[in-house]
């Protein structure tokens, strides 16, 4: 490949690159006022009480761990839609951290075994589309600490 070649694909790269930078500003504030992105979120409907979700870590004999997911005003469902809308149904993505998990299309979600030290896991209710539900304050989640002697 010759370095005229070489410069060309560089420069192309850079180009891209900034103009990806610019769309993503752009959008931003394009969407600062007209509030979340609809392509991510669902907003909870003001009429229909937020659902609370509380995780509770739960070790078996076996020495597995479990999350139990009580979400009061939600129903957990393995259906999936291509758009949803704000509905009292959906599921919860789980992450450890700050990574994504797991899905769990049911109150109960298998952890594993854990290894000793201290872990943080969050849950946040999605649509059936999987966009995350948001209500007046924010994500509808939880968090949790498991410290595993």
């Amino acid at each position: 490949m010759s370095v005229a070649h070489k410069l060309r694909r560089h420069w192309q790269g850079l180009l891209t690159l900034l103009v990806l930078g610019l769309s993503a500003f752009t959008a931003s504030q394009v969407n600062s006022h007209a509030g979340p992105p609809a392509s991510v979120f669902v907003p909870w409907p003001e009429d229909v009480a937020v659902p609370r979700l509380v995780l509770r870590p739960m070790q078996s004999q076996s020495g597995r761990w479990s999350l139990e997911l009580e979400a009061e005003g939600f129903a957990f469902s393995e259906i999936c839609k291509t758009v949803a809308a704000p509905e009292t149904i959906g599921h919860a993505h789980i992450y450890s951290g700050d990574r994504k998990i797991a899905a769990a299309y049911a109150p109960r979600i298998d952890l594993g075994f854990l290894v000793p030290g201290r872990h943080r896991f969050r849950a946040v209710l999605r649509a059936q589309d999987h966009r995350a539900l948001i209500g007046p304050d924010g994500l509808l989640e939880a968090e949790v600490i498991v410290t595993v002697p």
